[in-house]
């Protein structure tokens, strides 16, 4: 019932080398739970939270257009849970279509980017700087450019559903921190 992969880290990821008591504390843990977890009522309250945390993925990747802040929570969390749920399912394939976003072959191998971004910060603190110059006779034209940016970068609709059962808050007004099409919200 052990399983073979547990013991087998690499030893670069291995930040801390584990005490034999930890590793003997966490063994015998694993040993006596891990029988008790796959019986009745612990595989039926295990099968309920994993039913629970998928309707959270796709809520989420619905609300994101599949885009993830990193490739991290793209790859493990979003891609596989898919995957694990259904390998010929609509979700994991959205997510499929989505991957070069993330990922990508270069001449020296697997290359990873994060998507992030802070222009909406950025153009904001630029505008009140320009502001405080009291030059707006001169920077009109960028004042205007960059209050047309902030204006389109601001949510326009909640999220659809009941959001807020989902652990999201009125976004409304809000200002997208990186994409509209994504879900992470920044307030000014």
């Amino acid at each position: 019932m052990k399983s073979i992969g547990r013991k087998h880290d690499i030893f670069e990821d291995l930040y801390y080398p584990h005490p034999l008591i930890q590793d003997l504390i966490w063994d015998s843990f694993y040993i006596c739970t891990q029988p008790l977890l796959t019986h009745w009522p612990f595989n039926k309250l295990r099968q309920k939270a994993i039913e629970v945390r998928m309707k959270h993925v796709h809520y989420e990747d619905e609300n994101s257009r599949y885009i993830a802040i990193g490739s991290v929570e793209k790859c493990c969390v979003c891609l596989l849970a898919c995957r694990v749920e259904d390998p010929h399912g609509d979700y994991f394939k959205k997510h499929l279509a989505t991957i070069s976003d993330y990922m990508w072959i270069g001449e020296d191998g697997l290359k990873m980017q994060i998507i992030f971004g802070s222009q909406a910060w950025d153009t904001s603190f630029a505008l009140q700087e320009l502001i405080a110059c009291n030059m707006t006779d001169e920077i009109g034209p960028t004042l205007k450019k960059g209050h047309q940016f902030i204006n389109e970068s601001q949510v326009k609709d909640n999220p659809y559903g009941d959001f807020k059962s989902m652990y999201h808050h009125i976004s409304k007004g809000l200002i997208m921190d990186i994409l509209r099409s994504g879900s992470w919200l920044a307030s000014f």
